[in-house]
């Protein structure tokens, strides 16, 4: 839960540099990659208590319609579909087995 470490770790490890323009959310990049590599968030108050842990995002084409394919397979949705304004529509899907991971596609950028 030591945010500071957690970027200097894997900045290190990997060469990622912290966005932390998003607040709470720090995104990590590499030189051009136009989307993040990666993401932190560090525990708050409002949280339960809970061990460090990593999420892995996959990227689909819609979120809507793999949410639908996830649940017809026996998924739970656990949060979403929805827009992160500007960036990314996603949902957290846990699998049959209690798995947790997070689907996401990019929005279109306004013109």
């Amino acid at each position: 839960n030591d945010t500071s470490a957690c970027k200097a770790f894997y900045g290190g490890l990997f060469g990622w540099e912290a966005d932390e323009s998003m607040g709470y959310y720090t995104m990590f990049k590499v030189e051009g990659a136009e989307m993040g590599v990666g993401g932190m968030m560090g525990m708050t108050p409002d949280m339960p208590p809970m061990p460090s842990n990593w999420t892995p995002y996959f990227y689909v084409e819609n979120a809507d319609e793999t949410v639908a394919i996830a649940k017809s397979n026996g998924a739970e949705v656990v949060a979403g579909p929805q827009d992160v304004p500007g960036m990314v529509r996603f949902a957290i899907i846990k699998d049959p087995a209690g798995a947790y991971f997070g689907i996401f596609n990019p929005l279109a950028k306004p013109e």
